[in-house]
């Protein structure tokens, strides 16, 4: 059992990350919102506030009248937040089992801020800069999304400092403006409470998100793609493959540990099943949590990232004097792993893995070190994530569908099922290079210059570790291919690389195509697909000898 040390299982109590439940469970339910929106002195309309469901891009903003509609809102539980600057924010906790009209009459109060003595202003703070720091680090995180998150409006912010007993402190004055261009989204993040002591955040707020929309195709794409990927071993990816009794397969290992681990401590634990922790809800697509204790997650399909590996390093002292070989053991990355904790006799989780209470969860681990800037809104829909497609595709040969396809005559039938396929897989967290090698290789071929862009994606997805010997054939057809364009030194280290069954030769071949990129800011690799347009016109023009 690895290695829990207390001291390092820092955990984030938050009330945001799933404030409402089934916003995907359901299609257009008739449940429908509508109200007016004023002053509550002189009863004269608000105009332009926000009217929306917490942590989604469902709302409305309010017209002249102050008046406000929001249709098709689904079945299951929600909360609705009224917000505009210089007013108090109201929130409506709300559920829905049938289709209904639902009518707000809101009288917002103008906003008196309480700021305590200890705080004071960011010109007169001289060392705001590093308050300030400090809040982003604990607020929007230290992941890759991070790097590429940024509060807009950050001069709105005043910070009380640790001192003694009393934790370090974020105010808002007016809600925090977001930028995430890892994952394209502007949030509106309405902050009501931040404290922080050591290693423990707790903050309660409420987000508006809206799509970014005026990104290049290429930056699109990558939104696309980071979106997915930071889906995957999230606690609600955990919690939708629970719910379809799919956990395992998606890469999860759920265990029971009767106690918290301290430190080296050894914990029995007992592997768990779909039915040992979920029976039936209210609702047909609901479903009761209830477990004792803690239970232990592992997401098989990915790495730690860098910034948790080096967090959870800097937070243990026992390393601070280690021998190099211990170091350096405890600085590899492992599988993600995470501990839940029941704060409620049980929660209600829907089919696409969101809560409805969302003080009844405490995380620790890699789900607790993960914050704002890898929050996704509670209605992004993950692609082809419900029970009903996975089931239907999930045991698919994609690649072996398109042969077929293509043996029949219709190349550009082909194309599309390697697309899907290559969608599916990634849900999947799993990747086929006959895929993408079979697809760059007829699109350069059929000369189908639209395909292009999505060719070099496809290519070097494909490319993602897997066993050697299971493709042994493409491997080894690929390696050929390149062949012309290595030194007889690296096409030999790369033979080794083949005969010793290296996973990391597929990693050593994507970043070689990466590194000859010459506009790697753009989804088209030049250099691949001349490479691959060579051989295409070899393939028409000569004979091998």
């Amino acid at each position: 059992m690895q290695k829990f040390n207390l001291r390092i299982a820092f955990y984030v109590i938050i009330c945001l990350a799933f404030a409402c439940s089934s916003l995907l469970a359901q299609p257009t339910s008739g449940v429908t919102i509508k109200g007016k929106v004023v002053d509550a002195s002189s009863g004269l309309p608000i105009q332009d506030a926000n009217v929306f469901l917490a942590n989604t891009m469902i709302g409305d903003a309010t017209d002249q009248e102050g008046v406000f509609l929001i249709e098709n809102v689904p079945l299951g539980s929600h909360e609705l937040i009224v917000s505009f600057i210089g007013y108090e924010v109201k929130n409506y906790p709300l559920r829905f089992t049938r289709p209904t009209v639902r009518e707000f009459n809101i009288k917002l109060k103008p906003t008196v801020i309480d700021v305590p003595e200890l705080a004071v202003s960011a010109e007169e703070l001289k060392d705001w800069q590093k308050n300030y720091q400090k809040f982003v680090e604990l607020f929007l995180g230290t992941s890759k999304n991070a790097e590429h998150c940024t509060i807009v409006n950050a001069e709105v912010l005043d910070f009380v400092p640790e001192k003694g007993s009393e934790p370090f402190r974020a105010i808002a004055q007016a809600p925090l403006e977001i930028e995430n261009r890892a994952l394209g989204y502007r949030l509106t993040f309405i902050l009501q409470t931040f404290e922080a002591r050591n290693w423990e955040v707790k903050y309660t707020g409420k987000a508006l998100f809206r799509e970014m929309t005026e990104g290049s195709r290429a930056e699109q794409a990558r939104w696309r793609q980071n979106r997915i990927d930071t889906y995957r071993g999230s606690l609600r990816h955990f919690f939708t493959a629970l719910y379809q009794n799919r956990h395992k397969q998606e890469g999860f290992l759920a265990y029971r540990l009767p106690v918290f681990p301290q430190g080296d401590e050894q914990v029995n634990r007992t592997e768990i099943k779909s039915k040992d922790l979920l029976s039936a809800g209210e609702l047909s697509f609901e479903r009761r949590l209830r477990f004792e204790n803690f239970l232990e997650i592992i997401y098989t399909k990915e790495l730690e990232q860098d910034g948790y590996i080096e967090h959870r390093i800097s937070l243990d002292p026992s390393l601070l004097n280690a021998d190099p070989d211990t170091y350096r053991r405890e600085s590899e990355a492992r599988n993600q792993r995470s501990l839940i904790g029941l704060n409620a006799y049980e929660v209600i989780i829907d089919s696409t893995g969101l809560v409805d209470n969302p003080f009844g969860l405490t995380t620790w681990g890699y789900w607790s070190w993960e914050r704002i800037a890898d929050m996704l809104p509670l209605d992004y829909e993950a692609p082809f994530y419900t029970r009903e497609m996975l089931a239907a595709n999930a045991n698919r040969d994609f690649y072996s569908e398109g042969m077929q396809e293509l043996g029949a005559g219709d190349w550009q039938a082909a194309l599309a099922t390697w697309e899907e396929g290559r969608k599916v897989m990634q849900m999947l967290g799993t990747a086929d290079p006959r895929i993408g090698i079979a697809y760059i290789e007829l699109a350069t071929g059929k000369e189908a210059a639209e395909k292009y862009e999505l060719a070099t994606e496809i290519y070097l997805w494909s490319l993602s570790e897997s066993p050697v010997k299971k493709h042994k054939k493409t491997l080894e057809k690929e390696l050929e291919m390149i062949r012309p364009l290595l030194s007889d030194e690296e096409f030999e280290a790369w033979q080794q690389d083949f005969k010793d069954g290296d996973r990391d030769l597929y990693k050593k071949i994507k970043t070689f195509w990466i590194a000859k990129d010459p506009t790697p800011s753009t989804l088209l690799n030049e250099r691949l697909i001349e490479h691959w347009q060579r051989i295409a016109h070899a393939r028409k023009n000569y004979r091998k000898n």
